[in-house]
């Protein structure tokens, strides 16, 4: 039968190796039949398997149960591996740091956290074995650990995610693939303003900056017309990024765009405001320090909090409080687009493609939070040669100077 018995012993009388004897029950010299093995044993099952014992009895049973695989034709060499592979720790962390070169960094922030409670959790198991009721064990324990409903239905997607590149690997077959329990979850209302409101913000913003940088209010500024871009995004736009010829900008690190680039058409005035800085290199960081604030070098990109800063002063000054730079900017203007439009036209503005995130902007009881007042009347021509892509509600904002 495939498979057997050694041991690292040997016979004290004549130094030789035991062999294991099946029908005696144990590992004997062949010279001094009295002489038998009584620690130190080795199983090997193939080539790949070796697992040590520190009874007989437990080798026994190690070495019959992957005999019961063999024949039943599900005995996976990976199961036993030195360094165990498919335990749930090891090959979690194993699968994330291949992945870390491929996924995005926010994803990769949010999948460290979530990988960390799994391991913690399964520790060993093995990721063949990870069934529903045990899953639903993991979500009960991560909700007395304190995670939102949130952070746990993220925690499953990321090893639902995981187990589909096992699958796809061929490291497991897809029977080995559980069910994952289902979470619902509400999106969280972030506090947001009207558009009265955010343009006094932003005149604080001017007001706080301008002589210092006025980098800072035209980026706060943009972040507020256009509900289709976010901070990171728009922080990590270079010179080279902005098309003056088509009106448009081209945002290469954008969050929402797991291929290719996103590209949003801006109005003339806003062009303008962008072509007036001073340029340095194709490569420079539109949004950067200009000199004066401790800590930065001259053409130093901002940090990606900076914009959060400054905005949050601004409200301070104006005893606007729980308004945050996201929801102060892309989602009031969105809230505000949506009441004015369309479900299409304002998803089609705001960049959503799914309707669970552009939900917060309709929302029926959205009215009972915060009434949108009545937008001032104007017009604002789009930039040269671009597609008219922003709603009413943005044409007729006619910023305060």
């Amino acid at each position: 039968m495939k498979g057997n018995i050694y041991s690292d012993q040997k016979c004290p009388i004549c130094g030789g190796r035991f062999h294991h004897d099946e029908r005696k029950g144990g590992l004997f010299c062949a010279a001094h039949l009295n002489q038998r093995a009584s620690g130190r044993f080795r199983v090997a099952f193939g080539r790949g398997v070796i697992r040590r014992a520190k009874t007989y009895e437990e080798a026994v049973r190690f070495l019959n149960g992957m005999r019961y695989e063999e024949d039943r034709g599900t005995f996976d060499p990976q199961d036993y591996a030195s360094g165990q592979p498919l335990a749930m720790c090891n090959a979690l962390n194993a699968w994330l740091e291949e992945k870390s070169y491929e996924i995005q960094k926010g994803t990769l922030k949010s999948y460290r956290p979530a990988i960390r409670r799994f391991s913690e959790f399964f520790q060993y198991t093995n990721i063949k074995l990870i069934r529903l009721p045990g899953l639903k064990k993991y979500v009960l324990w991560a909700k007395q650990q304190g995670l939102s409903e949130k952070t746990i239905f993220n925690d499953i997607n990321c090893l639902r995610h995981f187990y589909r590149t096992q699958v796809s690997g061929k490291i497991i077959s897809s029977d080995d693939l559980p069910e994952f329990p289902k979470i619902s979850y509400e999106m969280k209302m972030r506090k947001i303003v009207t558009i009265d409101t955010q343009d006094l913000i932003l005149k604080k913003v001017k007001e706080l900056t301008y002589d210092l940088n006025p980098r800072i209010w035209i980026g706060i500024k943009i972040l507020c017309r256009y509900p289709s871009l976010r901070p990171g995004g728009l922080l990590g736009l270079d010179e080279k990024d902005v098309d003056y010829e088509q009106g448009k900008i081209i945002i290469e690190r954008s969050k929402t765009r797991r291929h290719g680039v996103q590209t949003v058409v801006l109005f003339d005035d806003d062009l303008d405001l962008l072509r007036s800085l001073p340029t340095r290199f194709q490569n420079s960081p539109v949004f950067r320090h200009e000199g004066g604030v401790q800590g930065t070098i001259p053409g130093q990109r901002f940090g990606k909090r900076y914009f959060y800063i400054k905005w949050k002063e601004a409200c301070s000054d104006l005893g606007i409080e729980g308004v945050d730079l996201y929801g102060g900017t892309k989602h009031s203007t969105a809230t505000a687009i949506a009441d004015n439009s369309s479900p299409e036209q304002a998803m089609r503005v705001t960049g959503h493609t799914t309707n669970k995130a552009f939900k917060r902007y309709i929302s029926t009881e959205r009215n009972k939070q915060l009434d949108i007042l009545s937008l001032r009347e104007g017009e604002v021509k789009p930039g040269p040669k671009s597609v008219k892509q922003v709603s009413n509600i943005n044409e007729a904002r006619n910023r305060r100077k």
